[in-house]
């Protein structure tokens, strides 16, 4: 009985203590960060999706106008990766300067970090992202970053006997996703391209996204006999544990600092009496 008593004792006043912790998460950005793109899943506008254009030649990129008549751009409804539109680009050349791509021109703040990605369902060639940043400097653009996708389906230079999975390309059924990031150097505006390089393809786009790729977090506690906290990102690794930079009162200021706005976090509070608090950041 007096067990009980002690165990149920305990566990009162650990739910106090818990309710007596306020834990306050603010990040400059507030995650999750806006998209900046406009008509990102390419539901609206047929064929060329609005607010998307075929991107321009450029000094320092050969966009091959030539071969835009072997260009189809189809949007293909209900066969999206969550199962609304997508945008599917079909290039019927095998030269290797056929590199054609669908642009997007963001305003963006300068100096600061962006991260992009785009799914893509390939079912031959390659399937670019290209990040450039408007810095121009003797006729050469000033930053860019690109990433790509292989898939051998249809290639000509695979036996039909090979099994397509052996060639540890992309698969024609399988959405994968393309990251990049970019400093958007001086200038305010970034392009978003994406499409396909040095040669035939076809690929299916979809749930394109750019936004700033690191936020600035601050955590308030109010509370007593706060010892430290842990930031915890959404695989449940550790990525920051420290003390209070400042403290008025029985309100802790902890200075977190730069983390990835592309995970959720989880912060949690410990106590002198061994007890925690946790909440989520964001908490949907």
């Amino acid at each position: 009985m007096l067990f009980k008593i002690s165990f149920y004792l305990l566990l009162f006043l650990s739910s106090a203590l818990a309710r007596a912790i306020d834990i306050e998460v603010i990040c400059a950005p507030p995650l999750p960060v806006k998209n900046l793109l406009s008509n990102s899943s390419f539901e609206n506008g047929t064929g060329m999706p609005e607010y998307w254009k075929l991107a321009e030649r450029s000094v320092y990129f050969r966009w091959t106008r030539e071969y835009i008549w072997m260009l189809n751009i189809q949007k293909i409804e209900g066969n999206g990766r969550n199962g609304g539109a997508c945008i599917r680009l079909d290039v019927n050349t095998d030269s290797v300067l056929s590199e054609l791509f669908i642009r997007q021109a963001v305003t963006v703040k300068p100096e600061t970090l962006y991260r992009a990605e785009i799914w893509t369902r390939i079912k031959g060639g390659r399937a670019y992202l290209h990040l450039v940043d408007s810095t121009i400097k003797d006729e050469v653009r000033a930053g860019f970053v690109y990433k790509y996708l292989q898939s051998w389906y249809n290639s000509p230079l695979i036996p039909d006997f090979i099994e397509k999975e052996w060639t540890r390309g992309a698969l024609p059924e399988q959405w994968n996703k393309i990251e990049a990031e970019l400093g958007s150097g001086k200038g305010d505006i970034m392009y978003f391209d994406f499409g396909t390089y040095y040669g035939k393809g076809i690929a299916d786009y979809d749930d394109a996204f750019l936004g700033e790729a690191l936020t600035d977090m601050t955590v308030t506690v109010k509370g007593e006999n706060v010892i430290s906290i842990d930031v915890n990102d959404e695989l449940g690794k550790l990525v920051w544990t420290g003390k209070e930079t400042k403290k008025i009162d029985e309100t802790y200021f902890f200075k977190v600092g730069k983390l990835r706005t592309s995970s959720k976090y989880k912060v949690t509070v410990k106590a002198k009496n061994t007890q925690e608090k946790s909440i989520c950041y964001p908490a949907n």
